[in-house]
């Protein structure tokens, strides 16, 4: 079974600084007799974020593997890489946030383009039309302010 204090005590006693380091499958198999490589890694992977909420400066890099950390700089190594791993999930957060809710909240969105024009809804096209004869410009024209609008609404600008 896989707990903290295990996982705890096999990192401080065999696998202390990057050059003890052991790969995460390797050391699931080292704390289970027959391993499932998903669900056991998965539980490893909780296991040590408990561990470091903790404080225990466990260290870990996805080529390297995990290990104890003997100086500041290993750890620090592995806080970069926990920062760059939130920011990506952030970013998808924000992706999410602001470009498939509203698709699903069946608001009006631009089309992916499919060759080197880029195709609108109808219902668009339409509104866009009517924005341009109301304002005296051209399609282009009044095209081009929806668009700014929308991307300054949702703070892409």
């Amino acid at each position: 079974m896989i707990t903290g204090a295990r996982v705890l005590a096999l990192l401080q006693s065999r696998h202390r600084g990057i050059k003890n380091r052991i790969l995460g499958w390797d050391l699931v198999s080292q704390l289970v007799s027959d391993p499932s490589p998903e669900t056991d890694l998965r539980r490893l992977r909780r296991v040590v974020a408990e561990l470091r909420a903790h404080g225990h400066p466990i260290a870990s890099h996805s080529s390297y593997g995990y290990w104890y950390a003997d100086t500041p700089d290993e750890l620090a190594m592995t806080q970069r890489n926990l920062k760059k791993h939130a920011m990506r999930s952030l970013k998808v957060a924000s992706f999410l946030e602001k470009r498939a809710m509203p698709a699903l909240s069946g608001q009006l969105e631009i089309v992916e383009p499919v060759s080197e024009e880029v195709q609108l809804p109808i219902a668009l096209v339409e509104r866009v039309k009517k924005s341009a004869r109301r304002h005296r410009c051209s399609f282009q024209r009044a095209l081009e302010e929806a668009v700014s609008l929308w991307l300054e609404a949702n703070g892409y600008v």
